[in-house]
């Protein structure tokens, strides 16, 4: 008996005191045919394992697998993966170190889930491996069956999707659980969605120009605006995207691609003079008319200096408290020195008579008016009553009607 044919029998010992050996095959005789089509089926047969088991793992995988896709996708769209040397380019924003946690946790799910998935559906490994022995041992030639009897052990994914589980199978892209919570609730600085370059695009051919490179989650739906006053002649759409990317990595704000739109990049290849920004017939400055409105400031808007913070810092007085016009302004020169004496006092006495008519003289009684040579009456006038000329705190003489009784 060979060294194939001894290691064989050691192995298939080794087994069945373990009570793993689901196919025994005796030991065959000299002379006594092998079947080598049935062993190539039982191995294959031992290869699938029991799919059924693993199945709630395997949807659990496929799962984790696109959501950790749909984070890394998100995290490309904010920046995540650009570098800063030195001083140069933008560094990351900050949610990013939670998000790439994030992933690693995911991925190291992912892979819990594929090795229970294994366990649950490829328990029977071992016998397989005792099946390949016999078969390199007795329908090789001379010749082993690496195919057929693999140096390694395959997991289960190898045999339902095929492929060599010594490279990075790409179809095991990594996944999470949970969906990602989307960047911290971002503030109101955050950058866009896609990035902080947006960009106006032309849908009917892909064309596109830039309409601000400080784009936010906070002023989108104006830079939105703008977008459609600068192009008013067809439909345009607002993307965004990093600044250190490409067009093709922008994403509108309804989260769609800018791959996706049907008529991306056809302004490269062809030419439609309908798709065009200016209306046929207008010229430029009526074409941004309302974009040129916009970026006028807006004339209710109030620029405050130093002396209109003061004047609205004041207290305001109740309306019924505030003086007439007409006294307010006898009053103001009444208080300046530079106005000449004899105007000042006619301004005066012409403010005393108005001011006088807001004092209740509508009886018989004189109200305390010192009457003078004022004709009796039950109501004075404003120029009535007795006067006399004072000279007030600030040097200044003015006429004065008397209201106090003569004593």
């Amino acid at each position: 008996m060979n060294q194939s044919r001894r290691a064989w029998l050691r192995s298939l010992t080794r087994t069945a005191a373990g009570g793993a050996v689901l196919v025994v095959v005796a030991a065959p005789v000299a002379g006594q045919g092998i079947d080598c089509g049935r062993l190539r089926a039982q191995i294959a047969d031992l290869g699938r394992g029991d799919a059924g088991k693993a199945a709630p793992y395997l949807r659990a995988a496929e799962r984790q697998r696109s959501e950790i896709n749909r984070t890394l996708a998100y995290s490309r769209s904010i920046g995540c993966d650009r570098q800063q040397f030195l001083f140069f380019g933008s560094a990351p924003p900050p949610q990013c170190p939670q998000i790439n946690a994030q992933i690693s946790r995911m991925e190291a799910n992912l892979q819990a889930l594929e090795r229970t998935a294994t366990q649950a559906g490829g328990g029977n490994e071992e016998a397989r491996r005792d099946l390949t022995l016999r078969y390199n041992a007795y329908c090789g030639d001379g010749t082993r069956m690496a195919n057929v009897a693999p140096p390694r052990q395959r997991g289960l994914f190898d045999f339902l999707f095929g492929g060599d589980s010594r490279q990075e199978p790409q179809q095991y892209e990594r996944l999470p659980l949970e969906p990602p919570r989307p960047a911290p609730a971002e503030p109101e600085t955050s950058e866009a969605r896609g990035g902080n370059k947006a960009v106006c695009v032309r849908t009917c051919d892909g064309g596109f120009f830039p309409v601000s490179y400080a784009a936010g989650s906070q002023n989108l739906d104006t830079l939105g605006d703008m977008c459609r006053a600068l192009c008013p002649n067809v439909e345009v759409a607002l993307y965004t995207y990093s600044v250190s990317r490409d067009i093709d990595t922008a994403i509108s704000a309804d989260g769609e691609a800018y791959s996706d739109l049907p008529a991306a990049f056809k302004y490269q290849t062809s030419y439609d003079p309908t798709c065009t920004c200016r209306p046929p017939g207008k010229t430029w400055v009526e074409t941004l008319a309302e974009a040129e409105r916009m970026l006028r400031t807006v004339k209710t808007d109030v620029i405050v200096t130093p002396e209109k913070a003061e004047e609205l810092s004041r207290p305001k007085l109740p309306a019924s408290t505030k003086p007439k016009p007409g006294v307010a302004t006898a009053e103001a020169k009444a208080a300046d020195p530079k106005t000449a004496p004899t105007s000042q006092a006619d301004d005066a006495s012409a403010s005393e008579g108005a001011a006088a008519t807001q004092v209740p003289t509508a009886s018989k009684e004189s109200a305390g008016i010192n009457v003078g040579n004022a004709s009796s009456g039950s109501v004075y006038g404003a120029g009535q009553g007795e006067t006399r000329e004072v000279i007030g705190p600030n040097g200044v003489k003015r006429r004065v009607r008397i209201v106090a009784p003569t004593l």
